[in-house]
């Protein structure tokens, strides 16, 4: 099994163990734009859904950021800075530093991955 399946099966016991308190409460596990997230992850580790929301979380990040810091030419952050950010982000952070993993592991709603991806983008 690879990191990636024992993540998804490891959050999938949890799930299941904790299925007779969601229902007791009436709350949902997990949603599912999670699901199709954690459906991509098996299929393919990182694919475009991911990207989607990588792409989404480095854009509304780097508005708080001077891009003059980072080492962009422009006075502002382009489509194509926004790309190389993107690219920094899941290679650094999501895959070299097993970020991704934890994601999976730890994220409970579509929120949970929004606010793990503000943390990794403003430290790429």
């Amino acid at each position: 099994m690879t990191m990636v399946g024992s993540c998804c099966e490891t959050r999938r016991f949890r799930e299941r163990l904790g299925a007779s308190e969601a229902e007791a409460t009436g709350s949902s596990m997990s949603d599912a734009e999670l699901d199709r997230l954690l459906e991509e992850t098996t299929r393919q580790r990182i694919g475009p859904l991911w990207l989607a929301e990588i792409r989404e979380a480095c854009s509304g990040v780097s508005r708080h950021f001077d891009p003059a810091v980072y080492g962009v030419a422009e006075g502002s952050w382009t489509a194509g800075e926004i790309d190389d950010l993107v690219q920094d982000v899941t290679t650094e952070q999501l895959l070299k530093q097993a970020q991704l993993d934890y994601i999976i592991d730890v994220a409970s709603s579509i929120e949970d991955v929004g606010a793990r991806w503000s943390t990794s983008c403003s430290t790429a």
